[in-house]
């Protein structure tokens, strides 16, 4: 879940040309290396539209493999592994026309 704000409130929002809804606004969207980019458009009367990538970020994470010998388990190494997630807060400054 995220959740993109705007300075001033009440613009209309679009993620990937579907509307949204107005600013504030919090929506499910998908994390992880294979999510699609997303695109949100922002669009208040008086106002210069905005459209902008909502970017992720890189989460690190460690993970150990191991093998299997007898009855034993062996831990064998470690891989670090990267996870993407969106942040959980967007703002957006409007400018004037």
């Amino acid at each position: 879940m995220v959740t993109i704000q705007t300075h001033p409130s009440g613009a209309k929002l679009f993620l990937n040309g579907k509307s949204i809804g107005e600013s504030p606004a919090t929506i499910r969207v998908q994390d992880g290396m294979l999510a699609p980019q997303n695109m949100i458009r922002i669009e208040l009367e008086g106002y210069n539209a905005q459209l902008s990538p909502l970017d992720q970020r890189w989460i690190p994470g460690m993970a150990i493999a191991g093998g299997c010998c007898g009855i034993l388990f062996i831990p064998m190494f470690g891989i670090l592994i990267y996870a993407k997630e969106h942040h959980p807060i967007y703002t957006f400054y409007l400018q004037k026309d």
